[in-house]
């Protein structure tokens, strides 16, 4: 007498496994795009670190002339077409003409530089977490932003720089 599954046996064995993939698959999709827009927030929480630094060290003629490049490690002219992670604009441009960050493709954040307090040279750096992305992990990325720099998606945080 041979010893095997009946047909019935594997039909529910089937049915069990596609039940239980059609519960896992979401959630990992969830967890890939929490663990990128993690590695996003903390590029951008290392950028802030880097300028702030820089500009300390440099003073307030270097640092005008600090490129991106020279700035970090970030990817420099990443692509939201190709769904790219890093900063928009080329590496020969300077820090102070502004930085885009995006995430996995989508818009999650935007430094900008201005001059503030007449007579005195000195930059105030404005971060705004920018939550128009239809892209999770850019979307998620910027909620994390706006948590840990106490501010709200499309609201802006300044922090003042000085040496």
């Amino acid at each position: 007498m041979n010893k095997a599954f009946t047909m019935i046996e594997m039909i529910f064995v089937i049915v069990i496994i596609g039940i239980l993939a059609a519960v896992a698959v979401p959630r990992l999709t969830s967890e890939r795009d929490r663990a990128k827009a993690g590695i996003c927030a903390e590029e951008i929480g290392s950028l802030v670190t880097e300028i702030t630094t820089n500009y300390a060290k440099l003073g307030y003629t270097e640092f005008q002339e600090l490129t991106l490049s020279t700035l970090s490690n970030t990817k420099t002219s990443a692509l939201s077409a190709n769904g790219d992670s890093g900063i928009t604009q080329v590496g020969t441009a300077t820090v102070v003409s502004g930085i885009s960050y995006i995430c996995e493709g989508g818009d999650t954040a935007t430094l900008d530089f201005t001059t503030f307090t007449a007579g005195r040279k000195d930059y105030k750096l404005t971060l705004t977490p920018v939550d128009t992305s239809d892209v999770p992990a850019a979307f998620i990325a910027s909620e994390i932003i706006a948590k840990n720099f106490k501010t709200t998606q499309n609201n802006a945080v300044n922090i003042q720089l000085s040496y």
